[in-house]
């Protein structure tokens, strides 16, 4: 009994970190059942004292060592006091534990001890007083042990949405990213609709989108510990930088070619009598040259291609940015859909909505400088013919599948921007240009609105 008791005074505080040694760990290895009730009543105590480490124990770390310990034992007893645990409120699991370790390491706890009672985890899920963080942990642990097959699972998380009364579920957002539960994007366009995501999280339902068929998150810097590791991960940094380069330009070399040969064109890269760019295998001439010469007599404007390449970089349906699952579902879209998503997402994503303000208010327009009201115009330009080819493509879809309604049109190919929006805003630009598109032109987009709007 004065062994355990004097393993467990090391373990209380963070300041005898020095005296646990390897015998120690095996000591308490050896003795797991004579253990175990200790940590369960640290487990006890510091979830009935939240605050004890305001009261003279601030280096008090035996619930650190007791869930570790718990966790490498797989002892299924302790899980329902660790999820008493969990519902301590946000403020007081910030005073316990580090951020890293919530985490980390609190997952593989739960995981470790998880004794199957599916029950008080849903009800635990669904607690009002749950912080979100600890939510989206417990959603992740019930998924990824749940054998009711992702039917269910889905039908639970819309129970969630549709009847817990939780003002916050940024946390079935992030679950269903993680989990790649792509038929529930809409019930997250809902979520963002009614403001029950935090943008402090995820800022817009598009980075939600680049998320669930991306890659996952945005890769930190790597760390290097030494020059000879360092030098390896920097050059395979480099090659992979080099690949992404590569795959981006071929991906915008086919989404905006009639951009890309303008471009040539102007410098009278093509002569009439070359294969055609496009690799159809026609001459020039009888291929894209009077898609060219058009394109010309409308004077659209090019986007530099640096700026393209920025716009893309997070875009999911670009093989380099996709996850696996996305790549072998990009073979199922439909491919004229998914131009028309690749033109509106290079028009509106990581666009300032302050342009907005700017374009809705002639008084704010007005107090700019006379340079900054020629970038912004330039900017709505890139914008506007953007949507202006998404826009015929649309028209064109819409003919060939006899869509009535944008809603009819979205259920079945809605990907980033519902077609409603980015049509209203594609009004609202093309009216900031009146220069460029008479009222006429303005109203004839109007009045398709009119019609496709339920």
């Amino acid at each position: 009994m004065t062994k355990v008791n004097d393993i467990l005074e090391k373990l209380r505080y963070f300041e005898n970190e020095n005296e646990i040694t390897k015998e120690t760990l095996t000591t308490v290895y050896d003795n797991q059942e004579e253990f175990t009730p200790y940590f369960i009543r640290a487990l006890e105590r510091v979830t009935a004292e939240p605050d004890l480490i305001y009261r003279g124990e601030k280096d008090y770390a035996l619930h650190y060592y007791s869930l570790l310990f718990l966790a490498a034992f797989r002892e299924k007893a302790a899980f329902p006091m660790i999820l008493k645990l969990a519902r301590l409120n946000e403020e007081d699991l910030e005073d316990l534990f580090s951020e890293d370790y919530l985490k980390e390491d609190f997952p593989r706890v739960l995981k470790s001890t998880f004794d199957n009672d599916f029950d008080s985890l849903k009800e635990t899920i669904k607690n009002k007083q749950l912080s979100d963080q600890m939510r989206t942990i417990l959603l992740e642990l019930y998924l990824s042990t749940s054998k009711a097959g992702r039917e269910q699972d889905v039908t639970f998380l819309r129970d969630i949405i549709e009847n817990s009364g939780l003002e916050n579920l940024t946390s079935v957002a992030e679950t269903v990213i993680f989990f790649e539960l792509h038929e529930m994007k809409e019930d997250i366009q809902s979520l963002f609709d009614q403001e029950r995501i935090d943008v402090m999280q995820i800022e817009n339902y598009q980075n939600f989108m680049d998320r669930l068929f991306g890659n996952g998150e945005t890769r930190l810097p790597l760390e290097w510990t030494d020059s000879a590791k360092s030098k390896m991960l920097l050059e395979e940094r480099i090659a992979e930088n080099r690949e992404v380069n590569r795959i981006l330009e071929q991906y915008l070399g086919q989404a905006t070619k009639k951009r890309e040969w303008l471009q040539k064109a102007r410098k009278g890269n093509f002569e009439r009598n070359e294969p055609c760019p496009c690799g159809s295998g026609k001459k020039y001439k009888k291929c894209h040259l009077k898609i060219d010469q058009q394109a010309e007599k409308e004077k659209i404007p090019v986007e530099p291609m640096r700026i393209q390449q920025m716009r893309l970089n997070a875009y999911p349906f670009i093989p380099i940015n996709s996850s696996e699952k996305t790549v072998k579902m990009m073979s199922t879209f439909d491919k004229k859909a998914l131009e028309i998503n690749g033109l509106v997402y290079l028009a509106l994503h990581d666009r300032s909505e302050t342009l907005v303000e700017y374009v809705d208010s002639e008084e704010l327009f007005d107090l700019l400088e006379l340079e900054d009201q020629q970038m912004l115009k330039k900017i709505v330009r890139f914008i506007v013919h953007y949507l202006l080819d998404a826009h015929r493509l649309f028209l064109e879809k819409v003919t060939e599948e006899g869509f009535s309604s944008f809603e009819a049109y979205d259920e079945k190919y809605k990907l980033h921007y519902r077609s409603q929006d980015w049509h209203q805003l594609f009004i609202k630009y093309m009216r900031f240009l009146p220069e460029e598109f008479d009222e006429k032109t303005c109203q004839k987009v109007e009045i398709l609105v009119a019609e496709l709007t339920l």
